[in-house]
């Protein structure tokens, strides 16, 4: 079974947000599924459900909305959520694509959106809370966690010298 780390993602911004922001505020979350069926994206087509929807938005009084678009770290947005990024910005939008709740986070205080003091520590307890989560979900698949599944690099490097030199060879 594959791990959703985009809907572990999501559930955490959307805490996050309410943890965070001070201002009043509306959080809403999108979620395209897969087709259940042939007819289901064009049933979907049909009651105005596009490809490429953001992921979230977040809408305040006063304040343009911010629609988001989660990835897993490392991923990038699609060439069609990238179309409907720029034509929500050309509608005067915000939007963006994010990876980590720090990094939205990060976003929000750009854009002066209100906060508690202490929000940088919120969104890092988020993230940190997503990483066990996903390291689970991880450990009850019976996959390797990420971290593992680096290369690892030599400290040092023997050069031709030290090799002849420790075979007897000098």
């Amino acid at each position: 079974m594959a791990i959703k780390r985009e809907a572990i993602l999501q559930r955490h911004i959307k805490n996050f947000c309410r943890d965070a922001i001070t201002a009043r505020h509306e959080f809403f979350a999108f979620d395209r599924a897969k087709a259940a069926g042939k007819f289901t994206h064009a049933a979907e087509k049909a009651r105005g459900v596009r490809a490429g929807t953001p992921d979230t938005v977040l809408l305040m009084a006063g304040i343009r909305p911010i629609f988001c678009e989660l990835k897993a770290p490392g991923k990038k947005a699609s060439e069609i959520q990238g179309d409907i990024g720029q034509r929500l910005i050309f509608v005067d939008c915000y939007w963006s694509v994010k990876d980590s709740v720090w990094g939205y986070w990060s976003w929000l205080r750009d854009l002066c959106i209100p906060m508690r003091p202490d929000a940088e520590q919120v969104a890092l307890l988020h993230d940190a809370q997503v990483a066990a989560t996903v390291g689970a979900a991880e450990a009850k698949a019976g996959k390797p966690p990420k971290a593992t599944k680096r290369k690892v690099e030599p400290r040092y490097v023997a050069t031709a010298a030290w090799s002849k030199r420790n075979a007897g060879l000098i």
